[in-house]
């Protein structure tokens, strides 16, 4: 199939779907997931669509973030695979910064293996997830104005108390992840938040399926430094790895989790 039949092909889905995901095209073209991310950006740029982390929606879609139950429902299994993965470099007796990404609450299940944890979070659905299991866990949520549509508190409360904080692990959700743009996030408001829990933490783990790779979002919470480490799936190329080879060679840690 030429480019040009593939693109129009894509369009003709976006306006049945009003959205569309790398790798499902990448499978129905049989074609790589770097070759539709170059396909939506060529569609992007002639303004016939917005991309989004892991996929694209209509142009008259973008202005609204999707809904914690819709963001949820999106990379199930690979965001158990990561969940699964990140709970191998929990300690009993950690405190633990979780923030509110829907690939972090897939971790939830997993804390109770573990003794005597302090966990925080600005996540109103995490905190209330912990709540639902009798554990030892010591749970603390951040205060601050809540942002309805992440279920999180995002505002300068939120990050004072962050920036008095000293806690030995952080796993921080991403919305996108390039080697030159850094993290990002669709949220302004959300920087400073993730930020101020980056700074906040001994060691950063970052969770983003594979998906947000090599994606580029509205604003950087932070550049990808040697010393961060980064949960991904099994859908994680060698494609991908190629592309942070240079930062891989400093001491950048990519793992990928197992189907």
């Amino acid at each position: 199939m030429f480019t040009e039949e593939r693109h129009k092909k894509i369009l003709e889905m976006l306006k049945k779907n009003e959205r569309v995901e790398v790798l499902s095209l990448s499978e129905l073209f049989q074609v790589s997931q770097d070759t539709i991310r170059r396909d939506l950006r060529i569609m992007e740029k002639k303004g016939v669509l917005s991309r989004t982390h892991g996929g694209a929606i209509l142009p008259n879609k973008a202005v609204a973030l999707a809904s914690y139950a819709t963001r949820t429902n999106l990379h199930k299994k690979e965001k158990c695979e990561i969940a699964q993965l990140a709970a191998t470099f929990i300690e009993d007796g950690d405190a633990i910064l979780l923030d509110g990404s829907t690939t972090v609450s897939r971790l939830v299940p997993f804390l109770y293996e573990f003794k005597n944890l302090t966990i925080i979070t600005n996540a109103i659905s995490i905190a209330h997830d912990i709540t639902q299991t009798p554990s030892d866990m010591k749970l603390f949520i951040i205060g601050g104005l809540v942002h309805q549509p992440s279920s999180n508190t995002i505002s300068y409360e939120a990050i004072q108390t962050l920036q008095k904080l000293h806690v030995d692990k952080a796993f921080i959700g991403t919305c996108t992840l390039s080697p030159t743009k850094g993290f990002g996030t669709t949220l302004i408001e959300e920087a400073p938040v993730k930020e101020a829990m980056i700074k906040a933490a001994g060691k950063v783990f970052f969770m983003a399926d594979s998906s947000k790779f090599l994606e580029e979002s509205l604003v950087t919470v932070a550049p990808v430094e040697s010393n961060h480490i980064i949960l991904t799936d099994s859908g994680f190329s060698q494609d991908m790895a190629h592309k942070f080879q240079p930062l891989l060679e400093k001491g950048l840690k990519i793992y990928a989790g197992k189907r």
